[in-house]
């Protein structure tokens, strides 16, 4: 038998035995091979157009996605995330990145939604694809 056959049944019983902890497993090795997406949210909670881009963000799954929200102007102890984040227009304002890049930053859901669409095209990370060569 080769190897992953052998290492399969050796996983197998703790597999079955801890459904949840393997899915989390799981979800940590999505993470580690797929590019981790970012999303700033500028903007004071009790504006529509805040809460309109912070529903778009939940509107779907999106995994690998982390989400930070601030109200302007943004606190000194803010994650690294917000930092140096302005409000575009004076309207509450979406920051979608890959790798703290930034594409340019919007204000309504439909354009959030339009980023969010275009980053959700999945791409492995450079190790992913070294590792495939070998």
């Amino acid at each position: 038998m080769n190897n992953s056959g052998s290492r399969n049944q050796e996983l197998s019983p703790w597999v079955m035995g801890n459904p949840i902890a393997f899915a989390r497993w799981l979800s940590g090795a999505d993470f580690a091979v797929h590019n981790a997406k970012q999303v700033a949210i500028v903007g004071d909670l009790g504006r529509d157009k805040t809460k309109a881009l912070l529903a778009e963000i939940r509107s779907s799954y999106r995994p690998n996605m982390v989400v930070a929200q601030s109200p302007y102007p943004i606190p000194e102890d803010a994650p690294e995330l917000l930092k140096d984040r302005a409000l575009k227009n004076d309207l509450p304002t979406a920051y979608v990145c890959e790798g703290f890049a930034c594409k340019l930053p919007v204000n309504s859901a439909d354009e959030l939604r339009e980023q969010l669409f275009k980053q959700s095209q999945r791409k492995p990370t450079q190790n992913t694809q070294e590792s495939k060569k070998a």
